[in-house]
């Protein structure tokens, strides 16, 4: 058995993060073999090749997507090696090259913070979307971001010495990382989901929190410093179990959609102003 491959395999089966996003992406987009799925913004196709045995296609769709060589041809990440029913799509989001009404399961995760208009975005997910289909996003939970302490990165500057602060996110401040990273919104809250979906077309069907107030301290440890990080991997699983019982908000905002069967519009924007 390839170790790099061996060891991948182990490291996503341990990792409580992938375990706990993995769990929401199954029972909120309720996958299955007839699905034509999508992974929006996917880049390296982690969860593109993740979600396909539950799929009969799997669409990778980014603005570079780099798990496939210049031709498409041969797949150059472990996630994406030997998955025969995935598909690189080169696009845009605000532009996607599929009919209204096409795909059944969309899952756009950590892409609406790179957009202005992230409401772009999101309505080309709900117009290609089949009625009936879901959709799951991903981002920042700005309120939450706003008021942590990033603790373990402040101290990590001040104590490790600067040759070894290889990471961005260890030695830049989060708001320089954000800059790095090609953040153009902090984050979104549920509020903001809920008005996107309103006027889309999507019902708002679930949400949850991740990296609260006990993972969070794991995830800065692992974009930080992920050899440290990699010791205390095998008790992330427990810890993300524990922070679902927590109260509060996380670094990221998870949430789904349902396509409305009909143009439904919420009774919010049904009536005219004044009416």
């Amino acid at each position: 058995m390839n170790i790099r491959r061996f060891a991948r395999s182990l490291y996503l089966y341990l990792n409580g993060a992938h375990w706990s996003w993995r769990r929401f992406f199954l029972r909120s987009l309720r996958l299955n073999k007839n699905d034509i799925f999508m992974d929006l913004g996917g880049g390296t196709g982690v969860w593109t090749g993740i979600l396909a045995p539950y799929v009969g296609m799997a669409i990778l769709a980014d603005r570079e997507v780099s798990g496939y060589d210049q031709n498409f041809s041969k797949a150059k990440t472990f996630y994406l090696t030997g998955r025969s029913n995935c598909f690189p799509v080169k696009c845009d989001a605000l532009a996607l090259p599929f009919r209204p009404g096409t795909i059944d399961k969309i899952l756009c995760s950590e892409v609406l913070e790179h957009i202005d208009n992230s409401e772009d975005a999101v309505k080309e997910v709900a117009r290609v979307l089949k009625p009936g289909g879901k959709a799951a996003f991903t981002t920042p939970c700005a309120s939450f971001i706003n008021s942590y302490d990033f603790l373990i990165s402040r101290w990590g500057r001040k104590l490790i010495p600067s040759f070894f602060q290889r990471s961005p996110f260890l030695k830049n401040t989060y708001e320089e990382y954000e800059r790095l990273a090609g953040h153009v919104h902090r984050g979104f809250e549920v509020e903001d989901y809920k008005g996107f979906g309103d006027r889309n077309g999507l019902k708002l069907s679930s949400y949850e929190y991740s990296h609260k107030s006990l993972t969070a301290r794991y995830y800065e440890l692992q974009e930080g410093l992920l050899p440290l990080s990699l010791l205390f991997l095998p008790i992330t699983r427990p810890l993300y179990i524990l922070d679902r019982f927590l109260g509060g908000k996380g670094l990221n905002l998870l949430c789904a959609f349902e396509k409305y069967s009909k143009d439904i519009p919420s009774l919010k924007y049904a009536f005219r102003e004044g009416g």
